[in-house]
């Protein structure tokens, strides 16, 4: 990925600033960081520190552990295959978005980027992977409503971002 600044700022645009939803999963959340991602950088960060947290700091932290420590880096795909990577890290977590990517590659889910997984984003159609990736996340939203009801209010807003990445698919080049 050329330039991961402006996909950081649509990222942060999505997430949105301060949260503290009583039934979001991932509790207190400012710019797509959560505390307990806060903590994995400062580990003695408080609630202050994460309502303090600035726009530059959350997206180099953003592009540290979702990018970076996800190894997402190593992979050469279409820049909008990218950003759906990306985004999904941010949202569900860089192992589940890796196994969604190894899920819509057609091989072993183990949720780890190495030569294997490298490789087959590399071979396979680009705008067919992007389908492909975007219908393994509505299936792993959807099953988190299943699997706790509570998580429904938040699926017009998982929709609407995924919205974007769909119709993106025609954009992507194979």
């Amino acid at each position: 990925m050329p330039c991961i600044a402006p996909v950081l700022d649509r990222i942060m645009r999505r997430e949105g600033g301060w949260s503290d939803h009583p039934d979001d999963r991932g509790g207190q959340t400012n710019y797509g960081v959560t505390l307990w991602t806060l903590r994995t950088v400062e580990p003695d960060a408080t609630e202050e520190d994460l309502r303090a947290l600035s726009q530059d700091e959350a997206k180099q932290i953003l592009h540290r552990i979702y990018w970076m420590e996800a190894k997402f880096d190593r992979l050469t795909v279409a820049p909008q295959v990218a950003e759906l990577l990306l985004d999904t890290a941010v949202h569900s977590g860089a192992p589940n978005a890796t196994k969604m990517l190894q899920r819509a590659l057609g091989i072993k889910a183990d949720g780890l980027i190495g030569p294997v997984t490298a490789a087959a984003a590399f071979e396979v159609p680009q705008n067919q992977l992007m389908a492909e990736l975007v219908s393994e996340r509505m299936a792993f939203l959807f099953r988190l409503v299943a699997m706790d009801p509570s998580q429904g209010s938040f699926a017009l807003g998982w929709s609407n971002r995924l919205r974007e990445f769909v119709s993106a698919i025609p954009e992507v080049s194979s």
